[in-house]
Parts: structure tokens; sequence; C-alpha cells
């Protein structure tokens, strides 16, 4: 989800999350410089895999263990969507 305008710039469904998922996901996003890509403490976003591919012109940034509103954006959009 792009936090200027709100608008998502890729996406996937599952009914799981594993490493292949997020990783299918990160490869719809266009080309992009000086891009930052915030994610939680999830062992999907600490794999070596996903820190290899995030290495690759996007500076990452993650949320304190235990703190959701470090992530509040997204986590009002799965309460969206969960219900």
């Amino acid at each position: 989800m792009d936090l200027y305008n709100g608008e998502f710039i890729a996406y996937t469904i599952s009914d799981k999350q594993d490493t292949d998922f997020v990783l299918d996901t990160f490869d719809q996003l266009p080309q992009t410089t000086d891009c930052l890509l915030h994610s939680d403490q999830d062992s999907v976003y600490t794999s070596f895999n996903y820190q290899n591919q995030i290495k690759k012109g996007i500076t990452m940034s993650r949320s304190r263990k235990g703190t959701p509103s470090d992530n509040a954006c997204i986590e009002s959009f799965h309460a969206s969507l969960k219900s």
C-alpha cells in the first residue's frame, strides 16, 4: 500500500502466508528506487530469502516486536478485510 495516496501497488490473496507468497507479491512491484518497505517482525520478513530480495533497491523498515501501532495502516486494512 502506498501510504502517500492509499493505493495498493501489489497484492496477492492466499490461505497461508509464507516466504514464497510474500515474494510473489513483491515481484509484482514496479521497478523503483528510493522506496521504503515496512513490515512487522514475522518470520517471513526476517527470512534469508526475503532479506536478499529486499536488498535490491528497497530500504527496509520493521515494526518493533509486539507493537502493532507501528504498522497501523496495514493493521487497519486487515481489520477491514476480515469484516
